[in-house]
């Protein structure tokens, strides 16, 4: 769930070259540092300011138990939550299945979160040979219903209070950052480093510009006119 501003081709320029220099000025001097969103939303200037906004974020074609997880297990304390992030890929290919692609440019400060993989849902936590999409059918089984969520929020929590669950101790035990590889990274850490995987789903929980992949080039040349 997110809150989208159509930007003019002037204040975005504005924006990219203040708040969101980090992420501009890395991609100009590097391509391969850019981050994508496929998106369908249609915008008469292509760009996008987007603030995310906190929610139970719905996947677009499973259940969402693993995001429920992610917020509440105390591991997770210092991961962006995902149910207020924008999920982008370092990968524009992978981008463009969900739509048309746009350049995505955080604001400067952002931490930002990537997985081992293309999707998160098949991150392997070890050491099990489990995906996170195999975890989040287990945890689907043992609610029964895919209908569940609103008791499964509730049971979680409820368990997380008394720490007496063992379903809560169990998933506390085996589900961390660590054991399904998600590291955290600021912008300015990321967008200076040369070693990093060009096909990780990234999330991040703060505000960010979005640029249709189809004008990025104008958008440039009017940069470049000013400087």
């Amino acid at each position: 769930m997110s809150i989208t501003t159509e930007l003019s081709v002037k204040n975005a320029l504005k924006l990219l070259t203040t708040k969101y220099s980090n992420a501009w000025n890395a991609v100009l001097d590097d391509p391969s540092h850019a981050l994508f969103r496929g998106y369908r939303q249609k915008s008469s200037t292509g760009i996008f300011l987007v603030k995310p906004q906190h929610g139970n974020r719905k996947s677009t074609s499973n259940s969402n138990y693993y995001t429920i997880l992610m917020s509440q297990l105390p591991s997770f304390q210092n991961i962006p939550p995902r149910n207020s992030s924008l999920i982008c890929s370092t990968s524009y290919s992978f981008a463009s299945g969900y739509g048309n692609v746009f350049y995505v440019f955080p604001e400067n400060g952002t931490e930002l979160a990537f997985s081992n993989t293309h999707d998160i849902w098949f991150c392997v936590f070890r050491p099990f040979n489990n995906s996170l999409l195999e975890l989040n059918e287990e945890i689907e089984n043992y609610f029964n219903s895919k209908n569940a969520l609103d008791s499964y929020v509730e049971q979680l929590k409820l368990e997380k209070e008394k720490n007496l669950g063992t379903f809560y101790k169990k998933i506390t035990e085996l589900l961390s950052p660590e054991t399904i590889g998600i590291t955290v990274t600021s912008t300015k850490r990321f967008y200076s480093s040369t070693n990093y995987n060009q096909n990780s789903e990234v999330w991040f929980s703060n505000n960010a510009l979005m640029i249709d992949s189809d004008i990025v080039g104008e958008l440039v040349s009017n940069y470049l006119d000013l400087t």
